[in-house]
């Protein structure tokens, strides 16, 4: 008896730590659910972008994120990150204008991401999968290129 409740035991901690994240999938932008919350905005740069989509893995304990998209202006958004799933400092692997990231996994379903370049933050995203795992909202606060403040809450649901 005692036997087979430490087998169970370590079965029950292997299967969790081997099952993927809630994060892991392709997640595409609900414009409808989305918004922005910066007020009279300089530039279209900052404002909702006109699509976006994220496709994020769970490979080796690393969330590899690729991000998508077209801005409101009509440029590519394009970039490309990995992450330890547990949190730490991220690898920027592909475009964006950062060159430095760190994360905080408060939970399973909680991410906290910080973005800087030259030692200077720029953004910051708290990023939350819902408890069925069909939507993740993303909160984004930072300065857009043009330095003005951006704040937007993005909803992305799961494909």
């Amino acid at each position: 008896m005692r036997v087979q409740k430490s087998a169970l035991s370590l079965l029950l901690t292997a299967a969790f730590l081997i099952a993927d994240s809630p994060f892991a999938g392709q997640w595409k932008l609900n414009p409808q659910r989305s918004r922005q919350e910066t007020a009279n905005l300089s530039t279209a740069r900052g404002a909702l972008p006109r699509d976006e989509g994220i496709d994020i893995s769970d490979q080796a304990r690393q969330l590899h994120v690729t991000v998508v998209g077209t801005a409101q202006d009509g440029s590519p958004i394009a970039f490309s990150y990995s992450i330890p799933i547990n949190g730490g400092t991220g690898q920027l692997t592909q475009g964006g204008r950062y060159n430095r990231m760190s994360a905080v996994c408060a939970n399973s379903n909680t991410i906290d991401n910080a973005y800087s370049r030259n030692g200077s933050r720029l953004a910051t995203e708290h990023m939350v999968v819902s408890g069925d795992g069909q939507t993740m909202t993303v909160r984004m606060r930072g300065v857009d290129s043009n330095g003005q403040p951006v704040e937007q809450v993005l909803v992305f649901d799961k494909q």
